[in-house]
């Protein structure tokens, strides 16, 4: 099938981007971290994404509270998604990201993993 994106043009109204689908497999992985009620979602996100080239997704799917906590900490749960640009992913790579992110949200938020 073959669609003229020229002669659309007039009803999307903006120039379409495209991004070429990955040539190798996207890796994901999820985290349960441990964190003051006072850091927000997007203080996380940003050090993940700041930990990480390869980070092209970063999604909260889980928030809980309770005393076996503690009164002032908070667990927030993401999933993280790495895409490669230009070779397949080993296991040794991904672990060697998830570690880059655990030390740089330990750095700067005194973030821990949830046991």
């Amino acid at each position: 099938m073959e669609i003229d994106l020229k002669s659309l043009s007039k009803w999307y109204g903006k120039p379409q981007i495209f991004t070429p689908l990955p040539k190798f497999a996207q890796e994901k992985r999820d985290f349960a971290f441990v964190v003051d009620k006072n850091i927000t979602c997007a203080q996380i996100e940003n050090g993940i994404r700041e930990a990480c080239n390869y980070v092209t997704d970063v999604t909260l799917f889980d928030v809980y509270e309770g005393i076996q906590l503690g009164a002032d900490k908070k667990s927030m749960a993401f999933s993280v998604v790495f895409t490669p640009k230009d070779e397949e992913f080993t296991g040794e790579m991904v672990e060697g990201f998830v570690k880059k992110i655990l030390k740089n949200l330990e750095k700067q938020l005194g973030i821990t993993l949830r046991a």
